[in-house]
């Protein structure tokens, strides 16, 4: 194998014999001349594949397709039948909970045990047990065995230890929707660590949107063979197609778009916002993730709110959310920016924006804010994504007034430049939004529902 080679199936194969009864088993076991009493059933068959290091290989297909097994083979927990497998590097492995841990051990000790079977010295482990601990923050629970674990605990450690440990190669079969949203975004930002680092990555998922973020190549299997190789895009499309039905629009005309989603949102600049929520209804913000300069402004205020004036966090798709948030100012600010930007359990921002991106904001801003100064912003998004969990980070900056015509003519990395960010609230709150049936907003694919109508022409033949 080259050095940047670091996984190499060629033509393997994994098969099962299934016996009908036990006494058949009996009978090829004693028979003289070899007969076979079974029938063999291919979990795999010759399968190919290579993946270089730093790479991400997805791996998709409906359930018993040998998505799993495919794995086992690779992490050497089983063999194959025929065909042979090349690894170069060690191997981590998150493919069962509590694989590799002793019920009868702390957390602790189960570092040091799992460690040593991942291959990892002693002094190795030591370097990193701190780091291993703070990242699974499972608290007081670390020096308590783990057959007292819930099934959300054994993955946090278990991808702790992997992946702290830094694998040469990390196997993961759909673990990685274990654990609140807080958890699967740093579970996101590790792998991401670890790709730039050169760590190869193997992953296993139903989750087209995570197949599709990091994976450069992906398979998709059927029935134990590869039908597919290629780039995720077309493999996302090649699975669906394996799907027994797909839903369909079924109009013979164009679809107008009169849903709750055309909701139109007001844009206000002004000495004050009559809705301002009371006390009550205000979310604590005093959030460890909150970074940048507290002597210059500090988030003190922050409520969520849907159409009805209602102080939620569960909305539902193409329902308005209004973020309410309050600024205390300490030193002297020429123009006050601030932002709300939603971000989805793989740690992606879906949507952002600051208060200079709406057309009127240019026009009409506040400036030469005094220290002593209380600013209040409202923001009104239409919730038009995908449903699942979502964080949302606030943050304020400050931009010179000789830089305020330019800031939106220029392209985003540059416009970036133009704003001091003063405070950052990351992971500020969490919101959750389910499928809307009740309005027939109908589904779609990917993170966005973009307007959109469509026109079908059919010719018949003479």
């Amino acid at each position: 194998m080259s050095r940047n080679l670091v996984v190499k199936l060629e033509n393997v194969s994994k098969y099962y014999k299934l016996y009908s009864s036990p006494k058949d088993r009996l009978k090829e076991a004693l028979n003289p001349f070899g007969k076979k009493y079974h029938k063999e059933f291919y979990a795999l068959k010759d399968i190919s594949f290579e993946l270089n290091k730093g790479e991400c290989l997805g791996v998709i297909g409906k359930n018993g397709m040998g998505k799993s097994t495919l794995l086992k083979i690779i992490a050497h927990v089983i063999p194959p039948s025929s065909g042979k497998i090349s690894v170069n590097g060690n191997v981590s492995a998150l493919l069962e909970l509590g694989t590799g841990f002793n019920p009868e051990f702390s957390g602790r000790q189960n570092i040091y045990f799992y460690g040593t079977i991942l291959g990892f010295s002693k002094n190795q482990i030591e370097e990193k047990i701190e780091e291993i601990i703070r990242f699974a923050d499972i608290g007081e629970y670390i020096d308590q065995p783990v057959k007292t674990y819930s099934s959300g605990m054994f993955v946090r450690l278990a991808f702790s230890v992997q992946t702290s440990l830094e694998p040469d190669i990390l196997i993961v079969d759909e673990v990685l929707s274990v654990g609140d949203i807080f958890f699967q975004q740093k579970c996101h930002s590790r792998i991401e660590k670890l790709l730039s680092k050169g760590t190869s990555l193997i992953i296993v998922s139903h989750d087209m949107q995570l197949i599709e973020k990091y994976s450069n190549s992906t398979l998709v299997l059927s029935n134990g063979e590869l039908l597919y190789r290629g780039n995720p895009h077309s493999a996302i499309q090649k699975y669906y197609s394996l799907a027994d039905s797909n839903p369909t629009a079924s109009s013979d005309g164009v679809l107008e778009d009169n849903s709750i989603t055309n909701l139109p949102l007001v844009e206000k600049i002004s000495d004050k916002i009559d809705d301002w929520p009371s006390n009550e209804f205000l979310i604590d913000t005093n959030s460890p993730l909150v970074y940048g300069d507290k002597k210059i402004a500090q988030l003190t205020k922050l409520a969520v709110y849907n159409a009805k004036k209602e102080a939620v966090l569960n909305f539902k798709v193409g329902e308005k959310i209004i973020f309410f948030y309050e600024v205390n100012i300490y030193d002297d600010v020429d123009i006050p920016v601030g932002a709300v930007v939603l971000i989805n359990r793989l740690n992606i921002p879906i949507h952002g924006k600051d208060t200079l991106q709406y057309p009127t904001s240019i026009k009409n801003v506040f400036s030469n804010i005094k220290a002593g100064s209380i600013i209040r912003f409202k923001q009104e998004f239409i919730l038009d994504i995908s449903p699942g969990e979502y964080t949302f980070t606030i943050a304020f900056g400050n931009v010179k007034k000789e830089n305020l015509d330019e800031i939106n003519k220029v392209d985003f990395d540059t416009r970036d430049h133009f704003i001091k960010w003063i405070f950052r609230a990351a992971q500020a709150g969490r919101i959750l939004i389910s499928p809307n049936y009740e309005d027939i907003i109908l589904p779609f694919h990917g993170y966005v529902n973009l307007k959109s109508n469509y026109q079908m022409s059919i010719t018949n033949p003479n």
